[in-house]
């Protein structure tokens, strides 16, 4: 009974101890996790399609629509997502689009450093140029050298016609290596 009470403080001390004293003073474990959130609002950017069926950036003119607000280990440039370090990422993006009625659009995300498409697409059909439908895709960026960039695509399957974009929003974080 003295071994097993023994044992039971010397836990309790290692336990005090590791509540008290954090691992690096002033920095937050939570604060090393890699992850990036954020998107745009209150911009609406036409996507140019001249013909069905092709995979068009989601971006504007100044390749700068699409914004980080928070994050560690993400950036953007020239509105392709930047993931600084090797590892596994999981995430979500929701992109609000519109398009000539009856026609299909899809979302994608697209990873540029590899050349290859990154998950699954999905899309739904056009009600009309002011009626927007809200298209999310779970994110699974697999990434194998540093600084792979990835960027949001979008195509019309029925026809050559534009697709407009009029806000989205993103959150990636760091799953396993």
């Amino acid at each position: 009974m003295k071994k097993i009470f023994g044992f039971l403080a010397v836990l309790v001390t290692i336990a005090a101890v590791a509540i008290a004293v954090p691992l690096t003073p002033g920095i937050s474990v939570t604060a090393l996790i890699k992850h990036s959130h954020g998107g745009f609002q209150g911009v609406t950017t036409t996507i140019t399609i001249a013909s069905s069926s092709s995979w068009k950036p989601i971006k504007n003119a100044t390749d700068n629509l699409w914004v980080q607000t928070e994050g560690v280990g993400f950036s953007w440039s020239s509105d392709n997502l930047v993931v600084a370090a090797i590892g596994d990422y999981t995430g979500l993006v929701t992109i609000a689009l519109s398009g000539t009625n009856g026609d299909d659009a899809f979302i994608r995300c697209f990873n540029v450093t590899d050349n290859v498409q990154s998950g699954y697409i999905i899309g739904a059909t056009m009600k009309g140029s002011t009626s927007y439908h809200p298209v999310t895709i779970p994110l699974y960026l697999e990434v194998h050298t540093d600084n792979t960039k990835f960027r949001f695509e979008v195509e019309n399957t029925t026809a050559g016609r534009d697709v407009v974009i009029r806000s989205a929003i993103y959150q990636v974080q760091y799953l396993h290596d």
